[in-house]
Order: C-alpha cells, then sequence, then structure tokens
C-alpha cells in the first residue's frame, strides 16, 4: 500500500491518495471486497458492516455502454457530461463489463454527484475506486472528489495508467453529512475512468 503527503487543516484532510495492490486473496464479493467486474482488479476485504456505500457500476443500462449517458442508479450528472463505456460503445478497458468516463462526449468534463447523502459520525472513513487513466489518449487528467466539508482530494493521473484500487483517506472530526461529489477537470472528452466506487468506515 502507497500513501501520498497528507495534509490537515482544522481537522478536514485536504489531500490524499492511497493506491492498493489488489490480489485475489484479499477480496472477497460484495459482503467484503469485490467491486469491479471481468476478472480484475476487486476492493481490499473489510468487515461488512464498515461498508457505507458500494456501487459497482456492472447494473446499468442492462451492462451496455452508452455516450452521454443519463439514467445512473446512485448518481446525478449535475454538471457537463458523462459516458458509460463498455461493450456496445467505446470500450478502452475490455473484459470490464460497464464503466464510468468522467470527461463524456460533450466537450464538457462532467461532475456527478451521488443521489445518497451520507451521515458521517466522528472517526476515521476511506473512499476508494476502481480507477485508470483515460487508456486512450496521452495527457494527464485530474479529478476533484469531495464529501461535504468533510473531505476534499484530488486524483491526477497519467493515460496509460492501470485499473488500480485508489482511494482517499479522511477524518470528520464532528458529525457531518455530504454527498459523494466528483468532478473532472477539462473537457476533451477523454477522462479518468472509474469501475467501481466504496465509501466505507476504517
Amino acid at each position: 500500500m502507497k500513501l501520498t503527503t497528507v495534509t490537515f487543516r482544522r481537522g478536514v484532510l485536504l489531500f490524499a491518495a492511497v493506491s492498493f495492490a489488489a490480489c485475489g486473496g484479499d477480496s472477497t464479493g460484495p459482503g467484503g471486497g469485490g467491486g469491479g467486474g471481468g476478472g480484475g482488479p476487486e476492493f481490499p476485504e473489510v468487515p461488512p458492516a464498515a461498508q457505507i456505500f458500494t456501487d459497482d457500476i456492472d447494473s446499468e443500462n442492462g451492462g451496455t455502454g452508452e455516450q452521454n449517458y443519463t439514467g445512473w442508479v446512485n448518481w446525478t450528472v449535475v454538471e457537463g457530461c458523462v459516458d458509460l463505456h463498455g461493450p456496445g460503445s467505446l470500450n478502452p478497458l475490455p473484459g470490464l463489463g460497464v464503466y464510468i468516463d468522467l470527461d463524456g462526449s460533450c466537450a464538457e468534463a462532467g461532475t456527478m454527484e451521488s443521489k445518497q447523502t451520507f451521515d458521517l459520525a466522528a472517526g476515521d472513513y476511506t473512499l476508494e475506486f476502481l480507477m485508470a487513466g483515460n487508456n486512450q489518449t496521452a495527457q494527464v487528467d485530474t479529478l476533484d472528489v469531495s464529501i461535504g466539508s468533510a473531505l476534499s482530494g484530488r486524483f491526477i493521473l497519467g493515460w496509460e495508467e492501470p485499473l488500480e484500487v485508489r482511494g482517499v483517506n479522511f477524518t470528520a472530526t464532528v458529525a457531518t453529512s455530504g454527498k459523494i461529489r466528483l468532478e473532472h477537470r477539462g473537457g476533451d472528452e477523454q477522462g479518468i475512468l472509474i469501475d467501481a466506487i466504496r465509501l466505507r468506515r476504517n
């Protein structure tokens, strides 16, 4: 496990990114680990009670990709466009089922918010993703992630970055609430790819 520099200001984590080396023996089905489809990396195993939210994306649109997709089960696109990649559409990571491209096909990068608002008690948490670079065009992409006032983090990925478990550790110093917000920068229609998302207690 690799952890980048962590900076705190008044108890709120401003930036941290974790890359976990996922291997089959450390993962289970949706009850503890799991996450993606197609035999790719999976989330590390944790007790089911620690999981607050998990979305493996695979049920979206009947498993068929679609540009500028808006029918998300757990998410609302609040700005720009977001593509659902996979079978039947653009598919730079074949074999995963369907997955998110946060810089969709309208020349304006997407911002998504969870439909659910999460009530977080004071404590330590991790927001983690099965995430890859755009795997299409040689460029660097930037994704800002937040949960209300409790978390503000940033991922910067090169285009050839493989699908890995990448996460942000944060501490809520007091009880708070907020939606998960994913805000991609840019607008060149090729963005960071996400195959699964999980919020958990540590």
